[in-house]
């Protein structure tokens, strides 16, 4: 979090980052056994993209999965706490980060 803090974030904006990071990365771990982080700054802007090679989430759940609190298809509680800012892409999903505009 060096570098949001850096960058001037606030400090409900960069632990709202490290709640989201975390969150992310951890699934990675628990349900896709690894991942990898990228992590991408400007001066005053953050991208941190988490991947893995999971079995990812069908289709028909996806809605469910990224609007309904405490909804799993894994058979976990399902306890996430919502901090991730941009949905998960489909299984299958081929998806790169895509290149700041800086």
């Amino acid at each position: 979090m060096d570098a949001a803090i850096a960058r001037d974030f606030t400090r409900d904006r960069w632990q709202d980052l490290a709640t989201a990071v975390d969150e992310a990365a951890m699934n990675a771990v628990v349900h896709a056994g690894g991942g990898q982080a990228i992590v991408r700054a400007s001066d005053d802007t953050m991208q941190v993209w988490i991947t893995d090679t999971g079995a990812g989430i069908a289709v028909q759940s996806l809605h469910r999965a990224t609007l309904e609190r405490g909804y799993t298809t894994a058979g976990s509680l399902g306890q996430a706490s919502g901090s991730c800012s941009n949905p998960p892409t489909a299984s299958g999903s081929s998806r790169a980060p895509p290149a700041p505009p800086w």
